[in-house]
């Protein structure tokens, strides 16, 4: 018996595009600043009681994003949970090199040794930058 050949498409590197939708960099930046603001709630082992109060939003809507349920949620509010959990966000516009004609929106992380006050101990610090990349998904 023979086996049947599938064939596959190569995403873009952004499945919202690939399914179609308009608005598909502002989704893929959500769902990128939603999983930073959930991986530092699961690092401190929050409630989501107690993540509520950190985000100063509703029980309800903490749950919303834990699930990804990110309708209610805007970029800039996303952004704006992060500081409230004492993160740095930081938007940076650069030119575009002329061989990259496309253009997108990446979350990297930084990490940068910063000096503790008062005490000669490093601390890890985390910045979220948004930065315009090609639609490879590569991260710069």
């Amino acid at each position: 018996m023979a086996k049947k050949r599938i064939e596959v498409d190569r995403g873009s590197g952004n499945v919202f595009a690939d399914l179609g939708y308009e608005d598909a960099k502002e989704r893929r930046l959500k769902v990128e600043l939603a999983m930073e603001v959930n991986h530092i709630l699961r690092q401190r082992d929050l409630a989501q009681a107690e993540a509520a109060r950190a985000l100063g939003i509703l029980q309800p809507h903490v749950s919303d994003l834990v699930r990804y349920r990110l309708n209610r949620f805007s970029v800039e509010r996303l952004m704006q949970f992060l500081t409230h959990l004492g993160k740095d966000v930081e938007i940076r516009i650069a030119e575009r090199p002329a061989r990259r004609a496309r253009v997108g929106v990446q979350v990297l992380h930084i990490f940068r040794a910063r000096a503790a006050r008062g005490s000669g101990r490093a601390k890890r610090g985390l910045q979220l930058l948004a930065k315009a990349h090609g639609a490879s998904g590569r991260k710069r």
